[in-house]
């Protein structure tokens, strides 16, 4: 079964090269630059796994995960799997006046935490553990309890290339 990621960053560069780097490793990909896109792409396809930028103009990545946990539109994808990108590298700044859903799903550890520039080797091991979890447990839509923060202590990146 091949998977379906949806990457959402009003960065151009980054959403290119994550596509790029996610089809390559045999992933099928679909690309939002903004939140409103990101909606719209989770109301019309089959995602698997999504990888969000926090800080975008319009609706931001806090708005769009507060949007699938409380909008009845979204009931079947409240479990969708997650993973922030920021560029936000202080935990406590990161959680600053965002919504309970984002805060509480970062705290529980069910919402993984990538600072950029984004290792791609981390969070491709994130995705395919999360996938595989969820397939042994015979649910596609159900989050597995994650670590908390990656890159917290390791500041040496791989960009995406």
């Amino acid at each position: 079964m091949s998977y379906t990621i949806l990457i959402v960053d009003d960065e151009w560069q980054n959403l290119e090269s994550m596509q790029k780097y996610f089809e390559f490793k045999g992933y099928g990909t679909f690309i939002a630059e903004n939140g409103d896109k990101a909606l719209e792409t989770l109301r019309n396809e089959n995602i698997d796994y999504v990888v969000l930028n926090i800080d975008m103009p319009g609706m931001t990545g806090d708005q769009v995960i507060e949007t699938i946990k409380t909008d009845p539109e979204f009931k079947d994808k409240v479990d969708m799997p997650i993973a922030l990108c920021t560029g936000v590298v202080d935990r406590n700044q990161l959680i600053e006046s965002k919504s309970f859903n984002l805060v509480q799903g970062i705290e529980s550890g069910k919402i993984p935490v990538f600072t950029k520039p984004v290792s791609s080797g981390d969070l491709l091991m994130q995705i395919e553990d999360t996938l595989q979890r969820n397939k042994e447990a015979g649910n596609e839509d159900i989050s597995p309890n994650l670590p908390e923060m990656n890159n917290k202590e390791n500041n040496e990146y791989k960009s995406l290339e």
